[in-house]
């Protein structure tokens, strides 16, 4: 593969098709991570549980945050916007989608432009990655109850 590997959709049917594709995906993720912290309620006294249930605890834990991690990764999400209904980008070295949007606006520190702690966005792209974190407990929070 290229370097970088930009998914451009024109059409407007095409572009409506996508977006409900990765919503239903992003959708079913959230749920399965749902049904696995339902299911680790389940071994909530921590100081009780024999080993089989700490074994089984410790497995529900690493499956959603396989999950989370696999959407974070995935081209259904921009790793620093957290925008959902973008053309995305690939950048090899990162081995992540990012929106062209992003991109565009020079979000993106590449390991040639130095290092990191002289990036003029940091702070923005700090706090920018915190917000979205709190957007998405809210999702989390809305399709609970």
């Amino acid at each position: 593969m290229k370097k970088n590997r930009r998914v451009i959709i024109k059409n407007e049917k095409l572009k409506k098709i996508r977006y409900n594709l990765r919503k239903i995906l992003i959708l079913s993720t959230y749920d399965q991570i749902e049904i696995y912290r339902n299911f680790s309620y389940l071994y909530w006294d921590a100081h009780n549980l024999t080993d089989d249930e700490e074994k089984e605890s410790l497995s529900l834990e690493a499956r959603k945050r396989n999950l989370r991690n696999a959407l974070d990764d995935s081209i259904c999400l921009c790793s620093l916007c957290g925008k959902d209904n973008r053309d995305m980008v690939y950048i090899k070295s990162h081995k992540i989608w990012y929106c062209t949007k992003c991109q565009d606006k020079k979000y993106i520190w590449y390991p040639w432009m130095g290092s990191e702690e002289v990036n003029p966005n940091r702070g923005f792209i700090k706090a920018h990655k915190e917000r979205i974190k709190q957007e998405r407990m809210k999702i989390k929070r809305d399709n609970k109850g």
